[in-house]
């Protein structure tokens, strides 16, 4: 399993909508959760994956207020002002991204639902397409 090269993305959650779309993480502003939304190709749902000085861990940076990063809060992904705070990011052997604690626990990033405007939790998906990913750049 290998880390993403650090760069610009869109992230893709791995389950489309119920009317099939593309369902990208978006950047709602500082303080407020990341979601999930038709993927549009917008300014906000433009992410930089940044290599954190350990050499394993990276940081997720919308693009459009870099330095600020997506940290876990109260189980759900915000962004706040950068303080260093990093995943563990591997693709899978089934295909995907797997976007998990920087201790590399067993929690990762995944869509509450399906659906648009739906928040991204970080909790056990027991296996669920909903707590995978896939990266495409920009």
């Amino acid at each position: 399993m290998s880390k993403p090269a650090a760069g610009s993305y869109y992230v893709i959650n791995r389950v489309n909508s119920g009317t099939g779309e593309k369902l990208a993480l978006t950047y709602n502003g500082l303080n407020n959760a990341v979601t999930l939304t038709p993927l549009t190709n917008a300014d906000s749902q433009k992410w930089s994956i940044v290599n954190h000085t350990d050499g394993i861990t990276q940081s997720f940076q919308p693009s459009t207020a870099l330095g600020n990063q997506a940290m876990i809060v109260s189980g759900i992904i915000k962004v706040l002002t950068g303080a260093g705070y990093v995943f563990f990011a591997r693709s899978t052997p089934a295909g995907g991204l797997s976007i998990q604690g920087g201790t590399g626990s067993p929690e990762s990033w995944g869509a509450v639902s399906a659906a648009s405007a739906s928040q991204v939790s970080f909790a056990n998906g027991g296996g669920s397409e909903r707590y995978f990913w896939v990266l495409q750049s920009v």
